[in-house]
């Protein structure tokens, strides 16, 4: 209650609000009545080349933030292990489930990356999308992210891997379409080329982030 209580005096007494998603900006400035702007992420390229395996990437633990356990059912009909990361909410629990590799909690954005990389595609099917950085690492390390469309980053990386919120069956025909080599490697390539443009490019966010500040103003 006390967090809750601060985060909130934040957002009543700030000027704007610069938010990850397209949707977060929508509901941000109805709630609050604020100016809102999407706040384009900006992230390092990642040359190293990984090995891909018939494995399957979680982005977070089996909890209601991350919402996995959707990304897990799902996973779970492909029979591929998946690979998940020890986070903040890690309950000793998860590892009884089945099919499922937990990864220490790792910093280190490399070494995170190269845990994304050696998987064949990841899931991102969270009910509401939380920042946006991991279907950006997805596409530097070529690892398709499949998502909900709410994901800005997701739907901007791979529009042909983002669907309605809600509709699983698209979802499936998503992962069959990935069997294809001709279609996995069009995707990778037209992910990376979006993030070498726009989000590994420092002058493109500059211009972005200025524009925004003008209307500020």
């Amino acid at each position: 209650i006390i967090d809750s209580s601060y985060y909130l005096f934040l957002y009543q007494n700030c000027d704007f609000i610069l938010t990850h998603n397209d949707v977060d900006s929508q509901y941000f400035s109805s709630l609050f009545n604020k100016p809102c702007f999407h706040h384009l992420q900006l992230m390092d390229l990642d040359n190293q080349v990984c090995v891909k395996k018939e494995e399957i990437m979680l982005p977070g633990n089996l909890d209601s933030r991350y919402g996995n356990f959707d990304n897990y059912l799902i996973g779970l009909e492909t029979s591929l292990p998946m690979n998940i990361i020890k986070m903040h909410t890690y309950r000793e629990e998860e590892s009884y489930l089945e099919n499922i590799v937990h990864h220490p909690y790792e910093t280190d954005y490399n070494k995170f990356n190269k845990i994304i990389g050696k998987n064949k595609f990841a899931l991102y099917l969270i009910p509401y999308p939380l920042g946006g950085s991991f279907p950006i690492q997805c596409g530097i390390m070529k690892t398709p992210c499949i998502s909900w469309s709410t994901s800005t980053t997701a739907q901007d990386c791979y529009p042909d891997l983002s669907f309605e919120y809600g509709d699983f069956n698209l979802v499936r025909k998503g992962i069959e379409l990935l069997n294809d080599k001709d279609f996995f490697n069009e995707i990778n390539n037209k992910a990376y080329q979006i993030i070498l443009d726009k989000y590994a490019n420092p002058e493109y966010y500059k211009k972005y982030m200025f524009d925004k500040l003008c209307m500020i103003i």
